[in-house]
C-alpha cells in the first residue's frame, strides 16, 4: 500500500532566502518520496521563522500540522518528512520532544534525510536517544551563533560613536553604506522638515498626509503616504540625529543603553522637534478631555482657527463644530455638537472670526506673520537649540533613571549608583535651564530686531482673504490662538444678541458681544450662564 509522506521545510533569515535553503529541502524531499513509493503531499514553508524559541510550531504550518494528527484528520501509518531534527526545532530535547511525541502518537513516522534515522511509533531507547542528541547539538549551535552574533553588535554599538552606519539599513530620508558615515537624501530632508512644520502649525496626521499628497511629495515607499507612517516620521528621534541602539530579549526588541547624540545627520533641530511635539500633545489633550470628535475644518488650509476651543455655554458646554459650505448653505457655519434629542445652535463663521480678530493685536504679530532671518537670528537660533538638545537628553536620563531607582528587586549599592548619577543630572539640569532662559531672552532681542514683512493691518487683511498664498499665515495665527486661549464659550441669548467669552491660559477673560450686524469688544463677562435656550 503507498503511503503519503507530508515533507515540511523551514528557513530563519533572510540570507537564507537569498540561497537554496528551501530549493535544497524541497528537492532532497522529493528525492526520498520517490525513492521509498511515497506520496509526496508538500506541508508548506516557513520562510523566516525561528525555531529556537518554538515560534515554527506555534505559528507556522508544522504547527497547523501537529493540531491536524491529534484530530485525526492525518491518518496512521503516514510519514513526516524532515531534512535534520533542527528543521523542526531548536529548542532544547525537554522542550520540544513533547511535540514530537504528538505526532509519533498518531501513528506518524518521522523520517530525518540527513542524518538518516527514522523514529516510528514503537521507536526504541537507542533511537530515542540518537535523535535526542542531534536535537539538543541544534539547540547548542543556535545559542552558540547568537553569542556570536550578540557580541559582534556589542561591538558594533560600542564603536558606534564614530558615526559610522552600523549596516545599510537607515532612516528613509538617509543613504548609507556599512561602515560609512550616513548621508542626507536632499529631497526626502526637506519633506521630512515639511511634515514637522506642518504639525508645529496645528496638523494633524490625517491633514499632514492629505496636504504631502496634494502638493506632490513624493513618498518613501510605494504605498503613498498613510497616516502610521506620518506618525512615525514625527516620533522619530532620528531626525534630530540620534541613534539609540537596541537588542533582543525574550523576541522583543529593548532599549540598549543610552542614545548616541550626533550618529546620523540631523535634518530637523530641537527647535522644529520641540515645536511639533508641544503641538501634537496640544491637539490630543484638546480632542481627548472632552471625549468629542471635534471636526477643524478643510484639509490643511486653517479654514477654522478655533478647532477644539468652542463650546456652547448655553447648552451645558457641548462643543461646537467647523461646517463648511453646502448646497443647503452659502456660508460656514459653527454647529453645536449633536445629541440626540437636543437642541442645537448655529451662527455664520465668517462672523465670529471677524468679531474675534478685534482681539490679535494681543497676539504676537511676529509670530504670526514670520519674520526675516538675519545671520544674527540664526547664529542665537542655533546657540538655543544645542541647549535645548542637551537638556531634553538630561531630561530624558533622569526619567530613566527614576524608574529604575522604583524597581521592587533593585539592591542597595545599584540604588546608591542611580541616586549619584540623579543628583549629577539634577545639577546640569539646573545649569542648562539658566542657559537655555538667557539664550532665549538673546533670541527674542535679536528677534525684534528682525523686520516684520507685513504691518499688522496688512496681516489681518491677509488673514481675512483666505487665498491659498495665506494658508500658512493662517496656519500660524491658528497656533498662537491654541497657545494663548483655553477654551471660548458662545452664549446664544433669547433676546437676539450672542456673546463670546474667551478664556485665555493665564485666566484673563474678554468678551465679543454680536446682535445683528454689530460687534462689540466688552468688559469681562461671566462665562456661564444660568438660562437654556431654545434652538433657533
Amino acid at each position: 500500500m503507498t503511503r503519503t509522506a507530508y515533507s515540511y521545510a523551514r528557513f530563519s533569515s533572510a540570507e537564507q532566502e537569498k540561497g537554496d535553503s528551501e530549493d535544497r529541502q524541497t528537492k532532497d524531499a522529493k528525492a526520498y518520496a520517490d525513492a521509498n513509493d511515497f506520496v509526496l503531499e508538500p506541508l508548506g514553508v516557513d520562510r523566516g521563522i525561528s525555531a529556537y524559541h518554538g515560534k515554527n510550531i506555534s505559528e507556522g504550518v508544522i504547527g497547523d500540522f501537529i493540531k491536524r494528527v491529534e484530530a485525526g484528520e492525518i491518518p496512521a501509518g503516514c510519514v513526516l518528512l524532515l531534512e535534520s531534527p533542527d528543521r523542526f526545532s531548536r529548542q532544547l530535547f525537554s522542550d520540544c520532544w513533547p511535540h514530537f511525541q504528538k505526532i509519533l502518537n498518531g501513528g506518524i513516522e518521522i523520517h530525518f534525510l540527513f542524518v538518516k534515522k527514522v523514529l516510528k511509533p514503537n521507536h526504541s531507547f537507542i533511537d530515542l536517544l540518537q535523535i535526542g542528541v542531534e536535537i539538543d547539538r541544534g539547540n547548542s549551535e543556535s545559542a552558540n551563533k547568537s553569542a556570536r552574533v550578540g557580541k559582534a553588535w556589542k561591538k558594533k554599538k560600542a564603536n558606534a560613536g564614530n558615526g559610522l552606519a552600523l549596516t545599510s539599513v537607515v532612516p528613509a530620508w538617509l543613504q548609507a553604506v556599512k561602515g560609512q558615515r550616513p548621508v542626507i537624501v536632499p529631497q526626502r530632508a526637506a519633506t521630512v522638515k515639511k511634515i514637522f512644520r506642518l504639525a508645529a502649525l496645528g496638523l494633524g496626521a490625517y491633514r499632514i498626509t492629505a496636504q504631502l499628497t496634494a502638493d506632490g511629495d513624493k513618498p518613501f515607499g510605494e504605498g503613498g503616504w498613510t497616516l502610521p507612517y506620518i506618525k512615525k516620521i514625527l516620533k522619530n528621534r532620528a531626525v534630530l540625529g540620534e541613534f539609540q541602539p537596541k537588542k533582543r530579549v525574550n523576541g522583543q526588541r529593548a532599549i540598549d543603553g543610552e542614545s548616541i547624540m550626533g550618529f546620523f545627520p540631523p535634518v530637523v533641530t530641537q527647535m522644529e522637534w520641540d515645536a511639533a511635539r508641544a503641538s501634537v500633545v496640544a491637539r490630543t489633550h484638546n480632542y481627548s478631555k472632552r471625549g468629542y470628535a471635534v471636526c477643524g475644518g478643510r484639509v490643511g488650509n486653517g479654514t477654522n482657527l478655533f478647532s477644539g476651543l468652542l463650546v456652547d455655554a448655553s447648552l451645558a458646554g457641548r462643543p461646537m463644530s467647523f461646517r463648511g459650505k453646502s448646497g443647503r448653505t452659502k456660508s460656514d457655519y459653527l454647529v453645536t455638537a449633536y445629541k440626540a434629542g437636543k437642541p442645537q445652535h448655529s451662527m455664520r463663521y465668517d462672523t465670529f472670526e471677524r468679531g474675534f480678530l478685534g482681539f490679535l493685536s494681543e497676539l504676537d504679530w511676529r509670530s504670526i506673520a514670520g519674520q526675516t532671518e538675519s545671520v544674527e537670528f540664526h547664529a542665537a537660533q542655533a546657540g538655543l537649540n544645542k541647549v535645548l538638545g542637551e537638556l531634553d537628553r538630561v531630561q530624558r536620563r533622569m526619567t530613566a533613571t527614576n524608574t529604575a531607582m522604583e524597581a521592587d528587586d533593585i539592591d542597595a549599592a545599584t540604588l546608591t549608583v542611580l541616586a549619584t548619577r540623579l543628583a549629577k543630572d539634577e545639577a546640569q539640569l539646573a545649569n542648562l535651564v539658566a542657559q537655555r532662559d538667557a539664550l532665549q531672552v538673546n533670541v527674542d532681542v535679536v528677534k525684534t530686531r528682525c523686520e516684520a514683512l507685513y504691518t499688522p493691518e496688512t496681516l489681518l487683511a491677509l488673514i481675512q482673504s483666505r487665498t491659498p498664498e495665506t494658508n500658512d499665515v493662517r496656519l500660524r495665527l491658528r497656533n498662537e490662538i491654541r497657545r494663548r486661549v483655553e477654551k471660548i464659550g458662545i452664549n446664544f441669548s433669547k433676546t437676539g444678541s450672542t456673546t463670546a467669552t474667551i478664556v485665555f491660559v493665564n485666566g484673563a477673560r474678554k468678551a465679543v458681544i454680536f446682535k445683528g450686524d454689530s460687534i462689540t469688544l466688552a468688559q469681562q463677562v461671566s462665562f456661564e450662564r444660568p438660562e437654556i435656550v431654545p434652538a433657533a
